[in-house]
């Protein structure tokens, strides 16, 4: 995406952009503070506890935002719905199917685990592109913009409908 945007993408910079990021340096430190026992520690008096319940409410309260963002965003242009439509079923019909061919070979058959993994794998593959993908692209680039946001609307709509489907062949 840097390099489409006209920015250099070297390696070196790649990984400590990734490494300065604030979710990467979230992820590392709940980690480690899951390792070293920070929650109990916290639970155990009332200053902890209230800092446990703070964080739960925001926590409670991201998800409605996160949302709220990306349904702002997100639009079907109905003047140009074949192509996002086709993008979208073609990744998901090859993305079932690579999950097929996976869940054959490695999780039933080689693994012989249960079919939780199974469901766990189609669900993974089926979900649609992140949904940050167009933050990155730059101004000049509206009209590929409202492509990708138009492909992740439609993929959307087809994931719910494979989600249906998944549930009516595992059921």
């Amino acid at each position: 995406l840097r390099r489409v945007n006209g920015e250099t993408a070297g390696a070196v910079s790649l990984i400590k952009s990734f490494l300065k990021s604030p979710v990467i340096l979230s992820i590392i430190f709940g980690i480690i503070a899951g390792l070293i026992g920070l929650p109990a520690l916290l639970e155990g008096n009332a200053g902890g506890g209230a800092v446990l319940e703070t964080l739960d409410l925001i926590g409670s309260l991201t998800m409605p935002l996160i949302c709220l963002v990306i349904g702002f965003e997100l639009r079907i242009d109905k003047t140009d719905i074949a192509r996002p439509f086709f993008t979208a079923l073609s990744r998901i019909i090859l993305l079932i199917g690579l999950a097929f061919v996976i869940n054959k070979l490695l999780i039933a058959g080689l693994l012989g685990l249960d079919r939780t993994y199974e469901v766990a794998l189609y669900t993974l593959f089926m979900l649609p592109p992140p949904f940050v993908i167009p933050i990155y692209m730059s101004g000049r680039k509206m009209q590929d913009k409202q492509l990708i946001l138009n492909t992740i609307s439609m993929h959307i709509i087809l994931t719910l409908i494979a989600f249906m489907g998944l549930i009516l062949i595992f059921k």
